[in-house]
């Protein structure tokens, strides 16, 4: 949106506690098995692992980012391609 006060545009910020309150918790594939948000710094690789696991450690889906922020919003940007009816309505 332009701001004529400011004559510049303004974008909305997402902070990590909007990325986390869009993101669900679980999802469940199309065979109805439950994968649970997981978040994890592999200090092997380095970086901020992102990513919905099953109860066997099995992923579904996971981004591996430099920050935090920047995995969430890896990761909400997927689910809204492909799990969008699990987003929810702010």
């Amino acid at each position: 949106d332009y701001n004529e006060a400011t004559e510049d545009f303004q974008h909305p910020i997402f902070t990590l506690a909007d990325l986390l309150s869009l993101l669900p918790k679980e999802i469940e594939d199309e065979n109805n098995i439950p994968y649970h948000l997981n978040i994890d710094y592999p200090y092997l690789i380095g970086g901020v692992s992102a990513r919905y696991l099953d109860e066997d450690g099995d992923s579904l889906t996971g981004v591996l980012c430099p920050e935090l922020i920047d995995a969430l919003y890896e990761l909400l940007i997927y689910i809204l391609q492909n799990f969008s009816d699990m987003i929810k309505n702010v």
